[in-house]
């Protein structure tokens, strides 16, 4: 996330974009994240959710998708995806 000095460098418009790029955004450990996504679909009324991940670093990216699904209550199926893990991290990165 921008540092408070990065972003006081930036323009009103590059503010409000950062803002609304970050508006629906849930970061932290399972229990933050159970909580962050829980209160986005009471405030949206959604019935499910898409989720995003933009870590380009896969192990990260596969490491916060444990994480959403631990705060989902997915852990039994983690160990599937788990022996999926090995071939996803050495698969090259989409271009």
């Amino acid at each position: 996330m921008f540092a408070s000095r990065q972003l006081r460098q930036c323009s009103p418009q590059e503010r409000a974009a950062i803002a609304d790029f970050l508006g629906a955004a849930v970061v932290g450990g399972p229990d933050t994240v159970r909580e962050g996504l829980q209160h986005l679909a009471t405030a949206t009324g959604a019935d499910e959710l898409l989720l995003v991940c933009d870590v380009f670093d896969t192990p990260k990216r596969l490491r916060s998708l444990d994480i959403a699904a631990q705060a989902a209550g997915l852990t039994a199926q983690l160990a599937e995806v788990g022996k999926l893990a090995p071939r996803l991290a050495a698969a090259p990165a989409f271009a």
